[in-house]
């Protein structure tokens, strides 16, 4: 067990988000789309994270939510010139996916 996690078990049991027992959890954000929100709500926030309705009228050339360009490296855990020179160059789009260079 990582000390992060350890962390949240000694203070929260098995929470990963802070109980309403322990304190205030703000549960609506304002600054994700709701196709981005849902995913990080379910993977880092036990699903208790929203987006205010303004949020949803944000948009991209692309589309909204999440996009895996797939990038090689090596040894990079903090720290990628490569991601960062892909980041503004989407291969090309597909039904509002961007794909990354292995599906050309």
């Amino acid at each position: 067990m990582d000390r992060g996690r350890a962390c949240f078990n000694t203070s929260w049991g098995e929470h990963l988000t802070i109980p309403d027992t322990h304190g205030v959890f703000i549960a609506e954000t304002w600054r994700m789309h709701p196709d981005v929100c849902e995913f990080i709500s379910k993977q880092i926030y036990e699903n208790r994270l929203t987006s205010h309705v303004s949020c949803a009228q944000q948009s991209t050339e692309f589309g909204t939510g999440l996009r895996w360009l797939e990038t090689h490296h090596v040894r990079r855990s903090t720290e990628s010139v490569e991601e960062a020179g892909r980041r503004d160059r989407p291969d090309r789009k597909d039904g509002g996916n961007l794909v990354g260079e292995s599906a050309r």
